[in-house]
């Protein structure tokens, strides 16, 4: 279990939180970089993520603050051994 709890950690920071870097200093159509060209395979289903569409942004946002957190709460929980790991 311990893997699939870093598994979930190593995916909201290489792949979610790089996203929004991508679209708050530029646009991810503009972007250079395999993560870009990953988030351009979205962009092929719907251009909202090759041109920082507020909406998708600010969800992004959330998902990446939230999901950050709760990943700290987990990774206390997992090195202190708490029940609610």
């Amino acid at each position: 279990m311990l893997a699939a709890d870093r598994a979930a950690r190593c995916w909201w920071f290489l792949h979610e939180g790089p996203f929004v870097y991508m679209s708050l200093v530029g646009t991810v159509e503009t972007s250079e970089g395999p993560l870009a060209e990953l988030w351009k395979e979205y962009g092929k289903a719907d251009s909202r993520w090759l041109v920082s569409d507020p909406t998708i942004v600010s969800v992004e946002i959330l998902t990446v603050v939230l999901d950050s957190l709760l990943a700290l709460l987990l990774i206390h929980a997992v090195l202190n051994d708490k029940y609610y790991r």
